[in-house]
């Protein structure tokens, strides 16, 4: 799983770390223990967009339209607030 952090007004996220999947036990254990860690308030889960994105890539065989639609998704997001 890939993890990252974002500053206190959720603007911005910088890439933290990646875990190993386990089992889901232990992976919501590891994510509890490292948000404790690092102090988080809310955890986001993105898992939705990541299906789609990669679908998306799988179907066009290729990386460079899923890298557009998620810079696409970040900057609509970012001007929509």
């Amino acid at each position: 799983m890939g993890l990252a952090i974002a500053d206190s007004e959720m603007r911005m996220a910088q890439p933290l770390s990646t875990i190993e999947r386990i089992n889901r036990n232990e992976d919501m254990r590891r994510l509890r223990e490292l948000a404790r860690e690092q102090g988080v308030k809310q955890i986001v889960v993105i898992s939705v967009l990541g299906a789609l994105y990669g679908m998306l890539a799988a179907w066009r065989k290729s990386l460079r339209p899923g890298m557009i639609a998620h810079t696409m998704s970040d900057v609509v997001g970012l001007l929509w607030k």
